[in-house]
């Protein structure tokens, strides 16, 4: 898989024009959230919530777009949940899935991984089939939870009003517009 993926990846990843503009409306999406959200809003347990811990798994998330073969692409996933799990397995409170899918919701939002969508897609497009069947393929369909819960996030879910998450959105939209 790595060999040939490697040699065709620059004539298979990032070639639709549907997955493109997914991916740029996916990239938007998170960064006006990021504004506003907070890792209380999402339940992320303290130790989750620690800057190098969350530097770490956001940087292993971002490596993505470092390699060619979607081998490599879901170490990278893997690598990023195994922070999170590794801190977790530290705590004395922590209870496993329950602590880390809110934790990891956290690295998503703010990672700012370039072309998430597109390497998601081609990691599912191209990856062995059996690999879904094992740790990363539980990483991988998390990483697909979290975009799935951040592209139809409702207010109530983040504990905020109706009101209150429009708001926050337009203010969101309008700081982001102006730093670009």
């Amino acid at each position: 898989e790595r060999y040939t993926m490697v040699r065709i990846d620059k004539i298979v990843f990032a070639v639709d024009e549907e997955e493109k503009k997914l991916d740029e409306a996916l990239r938007l999406r998170l960064q006006y959230l990021s504004v506003f959200v907070t890792a209380e809003q999402l339940g992320v347990p303290k130790p989750c919530q620690n800057e190098l811990v969350q530097e770490l798994a956001k940087e292993e998330l971002r490596r993505m777009n470092q390699y060619a073969a979607p081998v490599d692409k879901m170490h990278c996933i893997v690598r990023a949940c195994s922070i999170i799990f590794n801190v977790l397995g530290l705590s004395k409170d922590a209870s496993g899935a329950d602590d880390f899918f809110p934790a990891f919701l956290f690295v998503v939002l703010n990672a700012n991984v370039r072309n998430l969508w597109c390497n998601i897609e081609y990691i599912r497009k191209f990856r062995n089939p059996s690999d879904f069947l094992s740790k990363a393929g539980y990483c991988f369909v998390n990483l697909k939870s979290a975009v799935s819960f951040f592209q139809n996030v409702e207010p109530g879910a983040l504990s905020m009003t109706k009101d209150d998450f429009e708001n926050e959105m337009d203010l969101a939209i309008a700081q982001v517009s102006s730093q670009n």
